[in-house]
């Protein structure tokens, strides 16, 4: 027979009615008992989970469970087998389910959540005292009458009394829903105990609370998993008026481990005091005053009870006085709302003013605005009256629990009507307007808070979801502080509660382009392509946003910038609009021709220009320091010798660029590779970085002193003092690199920034020529931060401190050394560890036969990996500048293999590994006399020990020797970025060898002690392939 279909008489005695409803587990009806003469709920196992279960299981556990006596706890009337189906009964109840009451409020009042969950832990913990476990705690099975809950379903509970007794999960059945279910009953533990109904209690508060289950997913394997990996996010992400001592206890009873929950019911309930009361007495205010009678002896106190005896003679005089007496003070919820019109003189409400608050309260309602309950609402106007003004409107608020109060009066003129909203808890205005028109728009004027921005306007009129426009305002408030993961939390909330309402996912998407993380692109053009689609139905300036971040997401810059202008003509004011040029030039890298150029080609947009745009952006909004990084600055402002501007034309050739004083502006010049190769810096190209440098320097600098509390303003200040070699801390020079960066180190909370702060402190040290306490913290650095991150700051380090196998792990679990267009061969990962380790050993100047080793290795795996026509190409992007590192241990060799010399290093290395000195030498020649306008340590330190070594390889040692001093010397004013590099990281301590060596051969002891010294500090943990390098140099360095 089948359990979800029966009518006409069940089991000889019941008589069914009709279907309640319908569940995994079984189907409940109502019925009739005969033999008591009463309605009852008569619930059925579905027949499969019968089988599973088996009827003496069954009985045994209906038998354990009917013991269970408690005001809590929905008693079992009967129980039995009828046609082989297991059934049993319970008392109907009129009410309705905590599922049915979320569906249709989302959010509960949060005393009332507290209530409740007090109610349903009192009865479970009743269980718990009796060895009942329940297992499937849910809003399905909690059912709400007269204000308290009643916990049902405890027929299918396992009773842990007994511990030889059989249980039901041995059939491998697990029992409970997976939006509820403790980690440990859903891995299918056996031994769960009464912690676990803790966490499924705790997952029902948190959505009474916050309107969302606390894990959310595709698929129930999606919603387990998450629950054995991380707790749900802070529930006033969603609710930010939950106190903090609620939500403390809510995360405790969610903790992953059992042991780290509430132990008991009793633990949980006591950490739940009512959010009306003072936390020294945890009672209801009502609750108290009842129990001022009683003693700890149970006597009654006889001044307390003269004070009752007296209070109930006054207020004898009528029911209502002795019901306000009585009745226990509510809590404001301050997500709920009371609309009520205020009486005249006479204490009556005019037919027009009680007309206007039912069209007002009908908007609401159509906007699910949750509003008080009507049953309470008449109950306080009995007790209280029909108000005729604010203190009286008041009362009647607060009686019914309401936060916020709207109370309409009628104007003198016909049409005319004043609304004003109320702070039902302080008693303050909030807003008044008046009005002829009850329309929609006068109910969003009066819901919205005071400190929503203009910019929550895009959101009225899209959804009939109060609680996702509520959530979409109060993102925008929180973007208007620029507190962003707020933002980004409420617009998501927004997103959740109504999924087809567009202005949330506008600005999560605006949010994350700001953050210019490539692995979230895919997120936020999804979105955008979204809203942008809809863009018609959006507010002006909505639509603009929407339609340029597409345009972003599609590479067509010129439109993007268009529509950004078009906002900052709309408003000039709109840091947005400002913003958004900055980035749709900073990212437009197109090349076009010009007549002109001197080189016949400009690039589309002016760096210039977007820097500017970026900085009126920040004087508009300081707030904006938040999403425009140094990183970016940088980029469009070089402060390094090395760093130039790249683009490519329509046909896909690339381009290159130093920065230059054109015209007494800050331009690049594109010239095609193969020109740009052979281009000499000149004084311009100086004059350029100095200003950049002064631009930059004044940006970080006055991000530290707008925003003092952030790490990556001191990060910034820290890098640009670095960059004006303000390392040395001098007395009376102001904050110094290494203050800014001890700030920055304070401030900071994420393990990337703590990383590359520690980074440019090594750097520091090595600038103060300070080698040991570098290696210290390089050493300390690397044992602690995980393997494979591919963190730059972590490859530098290994690379400075001459570890080549944390160097090569580092390499391979980042490609920021590799070439523009490796990703373009499709090399698969064992390709490029092989190149990671390669590069990784000739950086370094590992000679030994490893370094051989892993040339053959790469070459071999290129045979298998790669088509023919692939090969020569990944050869040239994978080993060419390998191959070019490792000259000084080939003596040339490795040079002649390189296919493509591009540059003259590479060429001058090329012709001293086929023999031909003299050439190497002419073209080292022609190198320094290029060098003339540049500093000291605007060269990489691999390129200077390259050339240093190819000098003295072909006689000219005191020219090598010159060109190494130069550099080592200045290190204090070495480009900042320079020993971020790997290579040149790896060149510092390859430099001090052959300085050392040289000095040695000169006969200056002086020289070769001291960089034998500095480079025993610097390679003290170095790799043992490294120590044979080292162990010559131990006879120079002092004793």
């Amino acid at each position: 027979m089948e359990s979800d279909n029966l009518t006409g008489l069940f089991a000889d005695r019941y008589t069914i009615e009709r279907t309640l409803g319908r569940g995994a587990s079984a189907t409940v009806y109502l019925a009739n008992d005969s033999k008591q003469d009463r309605e009852i709920a008569l619930k059925v196992l579905d027949p499969e989970l019968a089988n599973a279960i088996g009827s003496k299981r069954f009985m045994q556990e209906i038998h354990i469970t009917s013991r269970l006596q408690h005001p809590h706890i929905l008693p079992i009337h009967d129980s039995g087998q009828w046609n082989g189906l297991l059934y049993y009964t319970l008392p109907f109840v009129a009410g309705e389910s905590l599922r049915s009451r979320l569906e249709r409020e989302k959010q509960l009042p949060i005393d009332e959540c507290v209530q409740l969950t007090c109610n349903v832990a009192s009865a479970l913990g009743h269980a718990h005292s009796k060895g009942v476990i329940h297992r499937d705690v849910k809003p399905e099975n909690i059912l709400l009458s007269d204000g308290h809950a009643l916990v049902a379903d405890f027929g299918i509970a396992r009773a842990t009394e007994n511990r030889t007794a059989e249980r039901l999960t041995s059939s491998g059945l697990i029992v409970g829903t997976s939006q509820y279910m403790s980690p440990e009953q859903a891995s299918g533990e056996r031994e769960i105990d009464a912690r676990s109904d803790i966490y499924s209690l705790g997952c029902v508060l948190y959505e009474m609370l916050a309107g969302v289950e606390p894990f959310v997913g595709p698929n129930v394997q999606a919603i387990i998993a998450q629950r054995f990996t991380h707790s749900p996010r802070p529930v006033s992400m969603f609710r930010p008026t939950v106190p903090q001592h609620l939500e403390s206890a809510l995360r405790k009873a969610l903790e992953i481990s059992a042991a780290d929950r509430f132990q008991t019911m009793k633990e949980f309930a006591a950490a739940l005091p009512s959010t009306s009361t003072p936390s020294g007495d945890r009672r209801r205010p009502g609750r108290a005053l009842r129990d001022a009678f009683r003693t700890t002896t149970g006597k009654v106190g006889f001044a307390a009870a003269t004070v009752f005896a007296a209070a109930l003679a006054v207020a004898a005089v009528n029911t209502s006085s002795l019901r306000i007496l009585l009745k226990p003070a509510v809590q404001l919820d301050s997500s709920l709302y009371l609309v009520l019109p205020i009486a005249d003189a006479n204490g009556k409400v005019s037919e027009r003013a009680q007309q206007a608050a039912d069209a007002v309260m009908e908007r609401m309602v159509a906007f699910n605005v949750p509003l008080a309950s009507e049953a309470k609402l008449a109950e306080a106007i009995e007790d209280f009256g029909n108000p005729g003004g604010t203190p009286g409107a008041l009362k009647v608020a607060t009686a019914v629990g309401a936060g916020n109060l709207i109370w309409l009066r009628p104007d003198a003129s016909l049409n005319g009507m004043t609304l004003k909203l109320v702070d039902v808890r302080t008693g303050k205005d909030i807003s008044t307007t008046s009005s002829t028109a009850l329309d929609s728009a006068l109910v969003y004027r009066m819901l919205r808070e005071p400190t929503w921005p203009a910019a929550a306007i895009g959101g009225d009129g899209l959804t009939k979801s109060y609680s996702a426009w509520h959530a979409y305002g109060r993102g925008h408030a929180a973007l208007k502080q620029w507190n962003l993961e707020r933002a980004e939390a409420e617009f998501a909330l927004a997103e959740r509660n109504d999924p087809a309402f567009v202005p949330p996912r506008l600005w999560s998407a605006q949010l994350t382009a700001w953050k210019h993380a490539p692995e979230l692109k895919d997120k936020w053009v999804h979105d955008a392509t979204m809203a942008a689609a809809a863009a018609k139905q959006l507010s002006p300036r909505d639509a603009t946003v929407a339609l340029a971040l597409h345009a972003i997401a599609e590479e067509d810059f010129p439109a993007a910038c268009a529509h950004y202008r078009s906002l900052t003509q709309r408003d000039s004011m709109d840091f947005a609009g400002w913003y958004g040029l900055g980035e749709c030039q900073m990212q437009d890298k197109r090349v076009v021709p010009s007549r002109s150029s001197s080189s016949g080609f400009v690039f589309r947009t002016s760096y210039a220009n977007a820097a500017a745009d970026y900085f009126r952006a920040i004087s508009i909004d300081p707030g904006v320091y938040l999403i425009t990084s140094l990183d970016i600055m940088t980029h469009l402002l070089p402060v390094s010798a090395s760093t130039g501007r790249r683009g490519q034309d329509a046909g896909g050739n690339h381009y290159a660029a130093w920065p230059s004083v054109i015209n007494d502006t800050i331009g690049f010049v594109p010239y095609p590779l193969s020109e740009f190769s052979r281009l000499t810096r000149n004084a311009a190209n100086n004059a350029a970085l100095e200003r950049n440098n002064e631009k930059l320097f004044e940006f970080a600098n006055s991000w530290a002193r707008v925003d003092s509390l952030n790490a990556d303003a001191f990060e910034a200040l820290a890098f640009m003092l670095e960059v004006r070699g303000d390392v040395a801390g001098r007395a009376g020079a102001g904050v110094t690199a290494s203050e800014a960066l001890q700030k920055a180190t304070k401030l900071s909370t994420n393990d990337r920034q703590r990383i590359r702060i520690i980074g440019s402190e090594i750097r520091m040290r090595i600038k103060r020529y300070e080698f040991a306490a570098a290696d210290r913290l390089a050493d300390s650095l690397l044992t602690k931060a995980q393997m494979n991150r591919g963190e730059p700051d972590l490859m530098s380090s290994a690379a400075m401190s001459g570890r080549i196998q944390r160097f090569a792990r580092e390499a391979e679990a980042s490609h920021i050394w590799l070439p523009i267009g490796y990703a373009a061969i499709g090399a698969p990962s064992a390709l490029l560890a092989t190149s990671a380790d390669l590069f990784a050993r000739a950086s370094l100047g590992d000679c030994t036969s490893a370094l051989k080793q892993s040339e053959s290795q790469l070459r071999s795996q290129m045979e298998s990996y790669l088509t023919p026509d692939k090969r020569e190409p990944a050869l040239h992007i994978l080993a060419s500048r390998s191959l070019s590192l490792a000259t000084p241990c080939t003596n040339g060799v490795s040079a002649t293999r390189i296919a493509k010399p591009e540059n003259a290093l590479t060429r001058a290395q090329l012709q001293f590994g086929k023999g031909n000195a003299t050439a190497a030498r002419l073209i080292l020649d022609s190198l320094q006399r290029n060098r003339a306008n540049m500093r000291p340590g605007d060269l990489s330190l691999d390129h200077t020990y390259q050339e240093a070594w190819l000098r003295a390889a072909v006689g000219d040692s005191a020219g090598a020797a010159r060109q190494l001093d130069l550099a080592l010397d200045a290190l204090p004013v070495l480009s900042a970025s320079a020993l971020r590099q790997p290579a040149a990281s790896a060149a510092l301590g390859r430099s001090m060898i052959l300085r050392a060596n040289l000095a040695a051969k000169a006969g200056d002891r002086t020289k070769a002690s001291r960089w034998a010294a500095s480079v025993l500090a610097l390679w003290k943990h170095a790799d043992k392939e490294l120590q044979m390098q080292l162990a010559p140099l131990k006879s120079l360095a002092p004793q």
